[in-house]
């Protein structure tokens, strides 16, 4: 017989999903956070290497660190996004199943 589905945890237990789904958000929101913060410092490495006329190679290899950065903020928003939807659809379950806010934590 083929085995039942993973995702049974939102038709079992809301306050797990709730959770589950409120820690994933939360997880998402520090590491854009941190996206945000090391593309910063990495601005401000890449002025600094500027401003002191640093080897083009180191430059270009700060270029390459921020550019790396960069590229995973969109990534990161999307899913953070995604995350968020979901986390709204299983307060909006747990709320008609009478889910109270204690029974969560």
């Amino acid at each position: 017989p083929p085995s039942p589905p993973h995702n049974t945890t939102t038709m079992q237990d809301p306050a797990k999903s709730l959770r589950i789904k409120t820690n994933a958000t939360s997880r998402l929101i520090k590491e854009l956070e941190s996206y945000r913060r090391e593309l910063s410092t990495n601005d401000a490495k890449l002025a600094e290497l500027a401003a002191a006329r640093a080897d083009p190679s180191e430059i270009r290899q700060w270029e390459n660190v921020r550019g790396e950065t960069m590229a995973m903020i969109p990534d990161t928003s999307k899913r953070l996004s995604a995350a968020s939807e979901d986390l709204e659809e299983a307060v909006e379950v747990a709320a008609a199943e009478g889910l109270e806010g204690d029974a969560v934590g």
